[in-house]
């Protein structure tokens, strides 16, 4: 079995596992699949099947989205994030560090970021 977003049922299971109601998940889903795009030049469908990946563990914006918040509140091992998503934990690893560079990028257009430098 794996763990997607589809098993949140209730509001306390959305912030239990990603920390975000699903109202402010789909809020920042929209400008995470934006720069996704525009960090990737093409969609994510696109990008899958220029790969040839049949039948991905990451195959929406949605599931990834969900993928790297999950691993942001939970902080498990990669081999426990690859058990929960259905993959290995190397895969889950490149993963994780492939969305979370989307999600830095998707919080910076939203104006979530704190100034990290002083001038």
């Amino acid at each position: 079995m794996k763990l997607s977003i589809q098993d949140l049922k209730t509001s306390r299971e959305w912030q239990s596992t990603i920390g975000l109601p699903s109202k402010k998940f789909y809020n920042l889903l929209e400008t995470f699949e934006l720069c996704y795009k525009k960090q990737h030049s093409i969609s994510l469908t696109e990008a899958l099947t220029n790969l040839g990946i049949e039948n991905p563990v990451l195959a929406t914006y949605e599931d990834c989205l969900f993928f790297v918040l999950f691993q942001l509140k939970n902080g498990l091992t990669f081999d426990v994030l690859g058990l929960i998503f259905g993959t290995d934990g190397s895969n889950a690893h490149r993963n994780f560090n492939r969305y979370l560079a989307i999600l830095e990028l998707a919080l910076a257009e939203r104006g979530y970021v704190p100034k990290r430098e002083f001038s």
